[in-house]
C-alpha cells in the first residue's frame, strides 16, 4: 500500500491532478453520492486496463497535434489535450508511474491532518497566553 496526498498520487497515477471535469475535488461536496467498485456508486476507481488504454489513445493524440504540419502554439496542444482526456471521461494523461501497483494506493489525508493540528496548537497557545503574566517571563526591555 502507498500512503500519499492526493496530488502526488495523481501525478504517481498519471492522471491530471486538478481536473476541470471527472472527479475533482469540486465535486467532493456533493454528500449525497459515493465513490466504490459497485455500480451503484457514481464514481468508480480506473482498472489497469482502462488507464492504459486512455494514456495510448492521449499518446497518439499529442503526437497529432505536435505534427509540424499544424504549427500550434504549446497552450493550445496543451488546451486540445486536456478536452480530449475530459471528453474520454478521464483524467489519465499517461500511464501510472507506479505500473500495475497503482490499483494499491491509499489517500493519506495528510493537509487535513495538518490543518487539525494547526489548529490545535493555536487554540493552545491561546490559552497558555491566557494563563500566563507575560510580563513576569519576559525581560522588561521587550516592553519599553
Amino acid at each position: 500500500m502507498f500512503l500519499n496526498d492526493v496530488k502526488y498520487l495523481a501525478f504517481l497515477a498519471g492522471e491530471l491532478s486538478n481536473s476541470p471535469k471527472y472527479f475533482s475535488s469540486k465535486m467532493i461536496g456533493d454528500v449525497t453520492s459515493t465513490f466504490g467498485v459497485k455500480t451503484s456508486n457514481k464514481w468508480q476507481p480506473w482498472g489497469y486496463a482502462q488507464r492504459i488504454a486512455v494514456a495510448g489513445a492521449v499518446a497518439k493524440k499529442k503526437e497529432e497535434l505536435g505534427s509540424s504540419s499544424l504549427h500550434l502554439k504549446p497552450a493550445t496542444i496543451r488546451q486540445k489535450v486536456t478536452s480530449f482526456i475530459a471528453q474520454k471521461k478521464s483524467r489519465q494523461e499517461f500511464p501510472p508511474l507506479l505500473g500495475k501497483a497503482i490499483d494499491k494506493v491509499k489517500v493519506e489525508p495528510l493537509h487535513v491532518k495538518n490543518s487539525g493540528w494547526q489548529q490545535w496548537h493555536s487554540t493552545v497557545l491561546k490559552y497558555v497566553l491566557a494563563h500566563t503574566n507575560v510580563s513576569t517571563v519576559l525581560p522588561e526591555s521587550i516592553y519599553h
